[in-house]
């Protein structure tokens, strides 16, 4: 006896991830994704609106980068975190990707990976009858 398509031990997401445990986990995992990357949406629409105010205040655009809010919040982990990053992963890869990053605005570093999340782990639509 075959059994029919998408018919299996582990369900129909198990044969996609290849564990049925795992499977069991896939519901909860895309919705905590869709959680975290709706929160990263909220703090980088947060973060233009923040950058938004001061460049009204300052009468002319002046960004809000994510070196200036890692250093606000704790600036010896900032400089810490650079000189770990230089002196035992690679000088290179702090000069090449690091700086520049810090220099991005905070809104384009929060909203980049929260709408790859949203996108990752968006609904899938139904579809019916013979469309796939």
């Amino acid at each position: 006896m075959t059994a029919a398509r998408g018919d299996h031990a582990f369900g129909r997401h198990g044969a996609w991830l290849g564990l049925g445990c795992v499977a069991l986990l896939y519901g909860p995992i895309v919705m905590l994704c869709r959680l975290l990357g709706w929160m990263l949406i909220a703090a980088a629409l947060a973060a233009g609106a923040a950058e938004l105010v001061r460049s009204i205040l300052a009468g002319a655009w002046e960004t809000y980068t994510l070196g200036e809010a890692w250093s606000s919040v704790s600036a010896n982990s900032l400089i810490g975190f650079g000189s770990l990053i230089e002196n035992q992963v690679s000088p290179d890869l702090w000069l090449r990707v690091g700086l520049p990053l810090l220099t991005t605005s905070l809104w384009i570093v929060l909203g980049a990976p929260g709408l790859v999340l949203l996108l990752l782990c968006r609904r899938r639509r139904r579809t019916f009858g013979l469309r796939r």
